[in-house]
């Protein structure tokens, strides 16, 4: 398996992911930068391999920077339906261990079930949001 980096050094502008129903594309060069500074805040934060990363998020080119810091970080990353309650949310990402969660602020009812979520997980040390402000999140 080839990291984004790879891609990056050859041919930094090519297109690692194209959101369809917008166009909008991610290059392999910012995911490539995005996630390495992402791996870095989540090593800064305390988090090591075979640590757990939890996202919350609607279709993003985001959740793909998200992967590959988990990746680089050695961190297992668990997706969280978007459709779910707060609860139903909150049980998945205590339920595995998430030392951090990363959400999308890009919708109000993303944005209403991450902040609600955030009083139902004490466990996490670390909350991220992108495309958004999430209270109690950092950006």
């Amino acid at each position: 398996m080839l990291f984004p980096d790879t891609y990056a050094a050859e041919t930094p502008a090519r297109a690692a992911a194209i959101l369809v129903e917008t166009g909008q594309e991610l290059s392999y060069a910012d995911l490539a930068d995005r996630s390495v500074r992402l791996a870095n805040t989540l090593r800064e934060a305390g988090l090591r391999p075979g640590d757990v990363l939890a996202l919350l998020t609607e279709n993003n080119l985001r959740a793909f920077e998200v992967y590959w810091a988990a990746m680089r970080s050695g961190l297992y990353l668990t997706p969280v339906n978007r459709s779910l309650t707060a609860d139903e949310t909150a049980y998945i990402v205590n339920d595995s261990g998430a030392g951090a969660i990363v959400v999308s602020g890009a919708t109000p009812e993303l944005a209403k079930v991450a902040r609600a979520v955030a009083d139902l997980t004490p466990k996490v040390r670390l909350r991220l949001a992108y495309d958004g402000t999430v209270p109690g999140h950092d950006s």
